[in-house]
């Protein structure tokens, strides 16, 4: 009998028949009481209202009929949630009714299969088809918990009646269709046992394999093997209980023994290759397999792949947009990621940005498609500086959490080069410095005034230097981004922040080319400093202490390599030292100007 969740069954007697149909028997299957989910739609009604049509009795034929239109609703639309929300008032509206068991069996099979689209229901769906399966049986389960109800389920001639009017698929293909729901439940105890039953030996080995029972999986199949002919399937499972290089024998049998047409044998030997680092046979594998089976989103992406690292672009994008046409578009991230980073090798920049904001918008955490990103937008001509500030800011982010390489120091340097441009500012000609406020420093508002580009940029720069203060490429780039934006007062701590880092890595007093680097750095730093600062408040004296501090960091620094010893007191030191020298002169003539 089937199943009837929370209704008793009506005695209500067919259109054209003189004698009632068995009265059908109430199964337990009830509401979970903490359950979201209802098992019709509840409409906002009166008591005692009911919604218009649905208490009016349909006889057998009009329920077949809704349940073709039923049909037909899911042969015209795609599969989708949208479909499956469209079906279910006419599976409801057969519901009502208990006026055949075929009728109705169908229509709870129908439900039961919309049911088993949502997470939510899945459990019950699975129960539903279950009592579906129980009632063709003898035997007393949990769903068929009596003998009194299996002699009271409807006669032979009463489910047969409407046969080739409906379609309710016959024993057989339920039990497989409940089988393969176990199994993708991991129900699969339950599944192999279905199929044990049915004789689905192949099937068989699958879920022996996917429980981890391996040995049991090899002892049907030798034992099929022995009593059957073999099939493609069966070598392709056996390999893939063989380890290597025994599985390749059994592969290769398979995709003989199937004339070149089953695909599952060449992919399991292009994914073994792969695995093994052998590209060239992989991607002949996966090529052969892809030949005969064109729809398999997931082979195409391990092809490009593996053409990718045989450096094949074309090829390699070939296969990439492939998998992009046949994946789930929220699934498609990493393939448009990898068509990105190909046109990126191939310098095509403006079609790489395209893909890779395709792949972003599925991969909003993916460190390497930001990078690649910031890569493609510096390559364009010209550079998209903005897009180029805003993914250095999401590469931020992701270093904070942990992923992602960190700060690289010369693509912080392309990104400011690159906002210079876009704000027409050239290096070699600064801005003259700005007027500073009544805190003695310029202010942000005149320094960028209708530059936001560059506000961006500066933003950008103080988070970098507030995380990265050792690294001392990060303070001169820093430096030269003020000095030409005019904002002199930041430029000149910059400059002595960055000899300081320079400083701080050591070895510069005892190697020439450290002295060498620090004493460029000192030179630059003094050059800003002999430069005068803005206009400032009255009685400011912020130039003059910014000059005696470089002035006093710079005689300690000449100082350490003059000594005996040191590496400026060398041949190969005397360049940096006397570079230094010049350094604290300029400095300290400056010094003297301003006392």
């Amino acid at each position: 009998p089937p199943p009837v969740p929370n209704a008793e069954a009506d005695e209500q007697s067919e259109a054209g028949d003189t004698a009632a149909t068995p009265a059908l028997p109430k199964v337990a299957v009830h509401d979970d009481e903490e359950s979201i989910l209802l098992e019709t739609t509840k409409l906002d009604l009166k008591d005692d209202e009911e919604p218009e049509g649905m208490s009016e009795y349909l006889d057998p034929s009009q329920l077949m009929v809704v349940l073709a239109l039923c049909l037909d609703v899911k042969n015209s639309n795609p599969e989708d949630g949208l479909t499956t929300i469209e079906m279910r008032p006419y599976v409801e509206r057969v519901l009502k009714h208990h006026a055949n068991w075929t009728i109705y069996s169908t229509a709870l099979l129908q439900r039961a299969w919309l049911d088993f689209q949502s997470n939510y229901s899945r459990d019950r769906a699975t129960l539903q088809i279950q009592a579906l399966v129980d009632q063709h049986t003898t035997k007393v389960t949990f769903t068929q918990m009596s003998f009194d109800a299996i002699e009271n389920s409807a006669p032979a001639q009463d489910r047969l009646r409407y046969l080739h009017s409906i379609v309710y698929p016959p024993y057989w293909e339920l039990k497989k269709d409940l089988a393969v729901r176990y199994q993708s439940l991991r129900i699969l105890v339950s599944a192999a046992e279905l199929f044990q039953s049915l004789e689905l030996w192949d099937d068989v080995v699958d879920c022996y394999t996917q429980m981890g029972k391996r040995k049991e999986a090899r002892g049907v199949l030798e034992e099929r093997l022995k009593k059957v002919a073999p099939t493609p399937r069966m070598y392709t499972a056996m390999g893939d209980l063989t380890e290597l290089p025994e599985c390749e024998a059994h592969y290769e049998k398979a995709w003989e023994l199937s004339k070149g047409r089953y695909a599952r044998a060449k992919v399991q030997l292009g994914r073994r290759a792969f695995n093994d680092n052998r590209l060239e046979d992989a991607e002949g594998h996966l090529a052969a397999a892809l030949e005969v089976q064109p729809v398999a989103c997931n082979e195409w992406f391990l092809l490009g792949t593996c053409r990718m690292r045989l450096s094949k672009w074309q090829a390699a994008l070939t296969a990439f947009s492939r998998a992009i046409s046949q994946q789930d578009p929220e699934g498609s991230g990493d393939a448009w990621g990898n068509v990105g980073a190909i046109h990126l090798r191939m310098k095509r920049p403006d079609l790489a940005a395209a893909a890779l904001d395709e792949g972003l918008k599925m991969s909003r955490e993916s460190w390497r498609m930001w990078e690649n990103k910031l890569l493609a937008v510096l390559q364009m001509k010209p550079p998209k500086a903005s897009d180029a500030i805003y993914a250095m800011e999401k590469l931020l982010d992701l270093s904070k959490q942990g992923r992602g390489r960190g700060l690289d120091a010369p693509i912080l340097a392309a990104v400011a080069s690159a906002t210079l441009d876009n704000e027409e500012l050239d290096p070699e000609e600064p801005i003259p410095p700005h007027a500073r406020g009544e805190k003695g420093v310029e202010e942000d508002d005149v320094v960028y005034a209708d530059r936001n580009l560059a506000r961006k940029m500066g933003n950008l720069l103080t988070r970098v230097t507030s995380t990265t203060a050792a690294e001392p490429k990060t303070w001169e780039v820093s430096a030269l981004f003020y000095n030409t934006l005019g904002n002199l007062t930041q430029a000149r701590e910059c400059h002595l922040k960055h000899c300081r880092a320079l400083q701080a890595k050591g070895g510069w007093d005892r190697k020439a080319a450290a002295l060498d680097e620090l004493a460029d750095a000192a030179m630059h730093c003094a050059e800003a400093h002999c430069v005068p600062l803005g206009v400032g408040p009255a009685g400011d004296t912020s130039d003059k202490t910014q000059v005696y501090t470089f002035a006093m960091w710079c005689r300690s620094a000449h100082k350490k390599v003059a000594m005996d010893g040191a590496v400026g007191s060398t041949p190969s030191g005397e360049p940096g030292r006397t570079k230094l020298a010049k350094a604290l002169a300029m400095v300290d003539e400056r010094h003297a100007e301003l006392s």
